[in-house]
């Protein structure tokens, strides 16, 4: 997906619900944001497992545009390489 896109996503959204709950599914809650016209949402990394479950979600809903903020690392640069390397194993 390109940058283009993600950002018309979210302009035209208005509006991006942050997933932070281990007990909802992320697909499924994406899916309900999709039946109410909201194609994106923030996944933050205070959840478990949180690169297993934005790949689960790009593998399901490669159209939906999903991002995570990073907190309290000490190398940013490195935690993006990482969580890159880990999304881009999902085709």
């Amino acid at each position: 997906m390109d940058i283009e896109t993600v950002l018309n996503t979210l302009l035209r959204d208005g509006f991006i619900l942050v997933f932070n709950q281990d007990k909802l599914d992320i697909v499924k809650t994406a899916e309900a944001l999709l039946a109410a016209g909201i194609g994106n949402m923030e996944v933050t990394c205070r959840i478990s497992k949180p690169l297993e479950k934005l790949a689960r979600l790009r593998q399901e809903l490669p159209a939906f545009v999903a991002g995570s903020a990073i907190f309290g690392t000490r190398d940013y640069k490195a935690t993006i390489a990482a969580m890159r390397a880990a999304l881009a194993t999902v085709a």
